[in-house]
Parts: structure tokens; C-alpha cells; sequence
């Protein structure tokens, strides 16, 4: 084989008409997903709902970390199920953030209202490993057999949410509408 004549004419044309039909393959595919859409852009208020339903289970379950951190008494196995579930949701939470979702920044109504501020995307790295953190902690919380261990995972967790709360929420007056 002369290495010369590398790639043959032919086989340039092939890898031409190759390359040429990969991208149009790949427009085609963009195209159909911008038409079928994507939850973010197309339904971004049921983004909104998700990420506040995720965060209402949560503090449902740091709810009873808390009363155990406060002194009450409760199986050990039931708040490592609780802190577990929190550790899973906390690891889902920051993805349900697309651009589409920021709080309108002037007088546009996005139809949707969020609790989230606009410094939560500015700062979205920061804010991503805040819940990273935030989940981490809740899987040592999961995994201790120590009850006292738990219970200072527990006052962990609770300076996490109010943390991140502090930055990137806006505060909550009364009842979601």
C-alpha cells in the first residue's frame, strides 16, 4: 500500500459523504428534540412543582431529624430511612434548575412562581456543591448505627438547609399558591 496516496479519493469521498450525512443526522436529531420539547423549556412551571414538591419531602423528613435532634426519641432505623431518602432527593435537586426556570427578572410573567433567587443561578456552582454537601451529609446520616452520631449528622443537615436557604431563597410567607 503507498501511503502516499492515503486516504484514496475514493475512500476521501466516503468519509466526506460520511461526515456530511452525520451532520445533517445530527441537526435532524436537534431539530426533533427542540419539537418535541424539553420539560425545562416546555413545562417549566411542573419544574417548579417538582423541585417544590422534592423540597416539601424533604423537610417533611428533617421535620422528625429535628424533633430527634431536639431530644425526642425514635427508632434508629426509621431516621436512617429518613436521611437516606433525603440524601437521594438531594442528589436529584439541583438538577431540576434549568435557565427556564429563574424568577422573572422584570415585569414578564414566566407563569410560574419559584422561591428560588436569581443569585442561585448566577452562583449555580456554589449552589450545586452546597447540595452535594448537603447530600453527603445526609448519607453518613444513613449509614451510622450510632444514635448520637446521628443526632449531630442531624444538627448538620439542619444548618445545610438553612444555609442554602439563606442564600438562594427567597423567604416563605403563608402557603404556596
Amino acid at each position: 500500500m503507498n501511503h502516499a496516496s492515503w486516504p484514496s479519493p475514493l475512500m476521501r469521498n466516503c468519509i466526506s459523504g460520511f461526515l456530511f450525512g452525520a451532520s445533517l443526522l445530527s441537526t435532524n436529531v436537534a431539530a426533533l428534540a427542540q419539537e418535541a420539547g424539553l420539560t425545562g423549556q416546555d413545562k417549566a412551571a411542573d419544574v417548579v412543582q417538582a423541585r417544590q414538591l422534592l423540597m416539601d419531602t424533604v423537610e417533611e423528613n428533617m421535620m422528625v431529624i429535628d424533633s430527634v435532634v431536639a431530644g425526642k426519641d425514635a427508632p434508629l432505623g426509621d431516621l436512617k430511612a429518613r436521611a437516606y431518602l433525603i440524601n437521594t432527593l438531594a442528589t436529584a435537586f439541583p438538577h431540576l434548575f434549568p435557565p427556564q426556570t429563574k424568577p422573572p427578572s422584570g415585569t414578564e410573567d414566566p407563569g410560574f412562581q419559584t422561591n428560588a433567587t436569581l443569585v442561585l443561578w448566577q452562583k449555580f456552582p456554589a449552589f450545586y456543591q452546597s447540595v452535594q454537601d448537603f447530600a453527603a451529609i445526609a448519607l453518613d446520616a444513613s449509614q451510622t448505627s450510632d444514635m448520637t452520631k446521628f443526632r449531630d449528622y442531624g444538627r448538620q443537615l439542619r444548618a445545610g438547609c438553612d444555609s442554602c436557604h439563606e442564600k438562594f431563597m427567597t423567604p416563605v410567607e403563608g402557603p404556596r399558591q
